[in-house]
């Protein structure tokens, strides 16, 4: 019996998911990619000037991204990540004074309080009232789905002090979204999934080479199974008759025919494709979002700054700075000229993003001279920035009630992403879970 076929619309880590997961039960699963690499927002490229190799922004794991992390595993990539022992965390304010959470003097729950009553820029006060909301939220709180995150923290005495300082970077890191819009539902799932399950699933993980090495293999991967990535073929719709998806028409090239597709591209993206003489009733897909943008600024220093290899920054426009030195080998090897490499990132970087490159440089450079004192007087010999300004989908309460599951209303055409409805925020894992879930509808028709 021939196999079933799939299109899979966008090679980004949604497709490869969904693509793997469809590969293993037994379908002949055909990507089409618009570029010509895999791995959608999370790739890497070679600056022209250094020779370093850097990403599009730093992407950190924890070990709750079990999907993404498995599809790692699946393609022996797994070897080049770097997992913490347990959560540890420096959070550096614009004063320079160091906080620092350590979660490995104890196991579970145990070692996230401990570690949290050791911080030193927050009073006994509020690391009481702290854990008393922990508390609450590992025995379940209800009511929240209309309250914002900064709502829900000041209606459990959280004060402004340890919002800025601990909670604020959290959300900025997690969901991209502001404290005072960003979906409390979604914020307290995320503690739940990574603060308190457990050790293993809170402390994060940092690639130790480029992103695009860590999703490199799939084309081969899939091959092996009777599978095919397609780059450089950009889709420009679906083909409909009697209501159901047939194929794609492909941009200069002849349509591909197959039994399901699905779309893992961005809403914006997929508005295109719909917009191809599609009814949009008869997709009965939401993809009218707005964006927020991620900035990653990298800066080449004639001195190495700091050295953790990653601190999260308070009251500042840098929020996280991670020393790309100390983290990846690739580029410890071509220091020479340029002895201090970091990358800074800006979560809801609006009020930024239209600014130019040099001038968000200059603005991180001196923020770092007076966080660290390893900086103050350094020279910035070089700069590349970033800018993802569509990076996800803002994550406040209306949208988060309205993300689009896998199913459309056309009954053979699904949708992936992490903009999709999966109980997550727009993270890689989020991303995963969604290719695992749309090929899954597929799978449980065969």
């Amino acid at each position: 019996m021939a196999k079933q076929k799939v299109i899979v619309i966008g090679a980004g880590v949604a497709g490869i998911s969904a693509a793997m997961n469809l590969s293993r039960n037994g379908y002949e699963v055909t990507v089409l990619e618009s570029r010509e690499f895999v791995g959608g927002r999370m790739f890497s490229f070679t600056d022209g000037k250094t020779g370093d190799v850097i990403d599009n922004g730093q992407h950190v794991m924890i070990g709750a991204y079990h999907s993404f992390l498995g599809v790692l595993d699946e393609l022996g990539t797994a070897k080049l990540l770097e997992p913490q022992k347990a959560l540890q965390v420096r959070f550096v304010d614009k004063e320079g004074q160091s906080s620092i959470i350590d979660t490995s003097k104890l196991w579970g729950d145990a070692g996230l309080l401990y570690g949290f009553m050791r911080l030193n820029s927050i009073s006994k006060s509020e690391k009481f009232r702290a854990v008393l909301f922990f508390l609450k939220l590992k025995k379940g709180i209800r009511g929240i789905d209309n309250l914002t995150v900064r709502r829900l923290l000041i209606d459990n005495r959280q004060s402004e002090n340890i919002i800025v300082r601990f909670w604020e970077p959290y959300v900025l890191a997690t969901m991209n979204t502001r404290i005072d819009s960003a979906s409390a539902k979604l914020f307290v799932d995320v503690l739940k999934k990574a603060l308190l399950s457990g050790s293993d699933n809170s402390k994060m993980i940092i690639p130790v080479a480029g992103l695009s090495e860590l999703v490199a293999p799939f084309g081969d991967w899939l091959a092996d199974r009777g599978g095919v990535v397609k780059a450089n073929n950009r889709v420009e719709g679906i083909i409909i008759e009697k209501g159901k998806c047939i194929g794609v028409a492909r941009e200069g090239g002849e349509n591909l025919y197959a039994e399901y597709v699905i779309s893992c591209v961005p809403p914006f993206a997929l508005e295109k494709i719909i917009g191809y003489g599609i009814n949009r009733k008869l997709l009965n897909t939401n993809t009218q979002f707005r964006y927020s943008p991620i900035i990653s600024v990298y800066l080449w220093l004639d001195r190495d700054i700091t050295v953790d290899k990653f601190t999260a920054l308070t009251g500042m426009k840098s929020q996280w700075i991670f020393n790309r030195r100390s983290i990846t080998k690739a580029a410890a090897e071509s220091v020479e000229g340029y002895p201090g490499l970091v990358q800074v990132t800006i979560s809801v970087a609006d009020d930024l993003s239209e600014l130019a490159s040099k001038e968000i440089a200059e603005l991180c450079h001196n923020e770092l001279s007076k966080a660290f004192p390893k900086a103050k007087g350094s020279e910035l010999l070089h700069h590349r920035v970033v800018k993802e300004k569509r990076a996800t989908i803002i994550q406040d309460i209306a949208t988060v009630n309205k993300r689009p599951g896998a199913k459309t209303g056309i009954s053979n055409f699904f949708v992936a992403g992490d903009w999709t409805d999966t109980g997550l925020p727009a993270t890689l894992e989020g991303a995963a879970v969604s290719g695992v879930a749309a090929s899954n509808e597929i799978i449980r028709n065969k």
